[in-house]
């Protein structure tokens, strides 16, 4: 990971609400082409996190950075290089889940074969393009699986994604795992946030573990696995628990 040039980090970013502070000065760096995984128990910060670095919310101090170019100043005219699932995704409810694609693909001025790019993504994340049922009518995982489609559709330098696998069935785990991995082998990096720990080893290169709005802990999933071997879940549990 070393000799790949890095594509977003931020310097000292926090967060306060009403006085009360959310997230306390988190720096991290994030490498090309890497899924880089945000670790923490529901509470920690990581949403928070994740919004300030799509530029969603704009940080109380400190600064994040794409590719050197400030987030906060520039949201808009990098957003075009992002691709985001943050809380509960919103859609046309009385559209069908290829509709929903083609209106974002045209927001996002895509220039490529529009069927082409949505039949591709509907058949990469386990949808049927000729299913024209509305959106209302998806399941929960059907509905998660339309939304990772948009987050990646427009191919986006960068993807950001806050708990993508919630509401997916064991075979919608491993689909996604696999859409993930390939798309971090075509170039993609991937920022990725979990509260569970095995479903991020299986996929993050490098690991940011937070917890009450505060990074521990930063460094590459490989050497923490040789740091902690056979105890690294047990090792992170009792530092996210201040041990």
């Amino acid at each position: 990971m070393s000799n790949k040039l890095t594509v977003l980090y931020t310097e000292r970013i926090s967060k306060t609400y009403d006085h009360e502070l959310i997230l306390d000065a988190v720096s991290l760096q994030v490498k090309s082409g890497e899924i880089y995984g945000i670790l923490g128990p529901n509470g920690a910060g990581k949403t928070t996190l994740l919004k300030m670095l799509a530029g969603f919310i704009r940080p109380s101090s400190g600064k994040a950075f794409i590719r050197d170019i400030e987030v906060e100043p520039n949201k808009e005219m990098i957003q075009r290089d992002i691709g985001s699932l943050i809380e509960t995704p919103i859609f046309y409810e009385n559209l069908s889940g290829s509709k929903n694609l083609e209106i974002h693909l045209k927001y996002m001025d895509a220039a490529d074969d529009i069927k082409t790019v949505i039949e591709n993504a509907m058949q990469t994340v386990g949808l049927s393009v000729d299913n024209q049922k509305p959106v209302s009518k998806y399941s929960l995982g059907m509905r998660q699986r339309l939304a990772i489609a948009r987050s990646y559709i427009h191919h986006p330098k960068l993807l950001i994604l806050d708990e993508p696998v919630n509401g997916l069935d064991p075979i919608g785990l491993m689909d996604m795992r696999k859409v993930f991995g390939d798309l971090a082998k075509a170039g993609m990096t991937i920022i990725i946030s979990s509260h569970l720990l095995n479903e991020l080893r299986q996929i993050a290169d490098s690991l940011l573990v937070i917890t009450d709005g505060t990074a521990i802990i930063e460094d590459t999933m490989e050497h923490l696995e040789q740091l902690y071997p056979g105890n690294l879940e047990q090792y992170l549990v009792d530092q996210m628990r201040g041990a």
